[in-house]
């Protein structure tokens, strides 16, 4: 079977036709701010309180002493994806960001599944060429019967 794609017109980007929206963060997404003020800024309260409790984790003096020793390389992980309950402020059910990064696409199918497999609109990340997003959701869904929808960046 294959999967049925729709590429739907930046006009009719919130219109009924999917119960999950995906959204990368506003440095990815242009759609994102958009979104969010429709969602009273649910996505960015969130991703503030993740910062937030991200900072609120300091190295201890021993630690900031020995890592360069011993050459060690702090890096923070990658936000937490934030699911937003969206009935109530748009024609869908939720509303999923999550912060781009090379896995973006895996990472949305593996949430997505756990969710029973609504479904789905893209806001696709300017940085993800959409004939790769195309291809790598193909290959995540082992190309089952899906529909699904996607708007490229304006």
């Amino acid at each position: 079977m294959s999967a049925k794609q729709k590429a739907l017109p930046a006009s009719f980007a919130f219109t009924k036709g999917a119960d999950l929206w995906v959204v990368s963060t506003p440095v990815h997404s242009q759609w994102n701010p958009a979104i969010d003020w429709y969602l009273y800024f649910q996505l960015k309260n969130n991703r503030t309180t993740r910062v937030q409790r991200l900072n609120t984790k300091r190295l201890t003096p021993y630690v900031k002493d020995v890592a360069p020793i011993k050459k060690l390389k702090w890096s923070s992980p990658n936000p937490l994806p934030v699911l937003v309950k969206s009935s109530s402020y748009l024609p869908n059910c939720w509303v999923l960001e999550l912060d781009y990064h090379p896995e973006w696409v895996l990472k949305v199918y593996q949430i997505w599944a756990l969710l029973n497999k609504p479904s789905i609109r893209f806001f696709v990340p300017k940085f993800l060429v959409v004939s790769s997003f195309i291809q790598e959701w193909a290959k995540q869904t082992k190309m089952d019967f899906l529909s699904y929808q996607y708007v490229e960046e304006f």
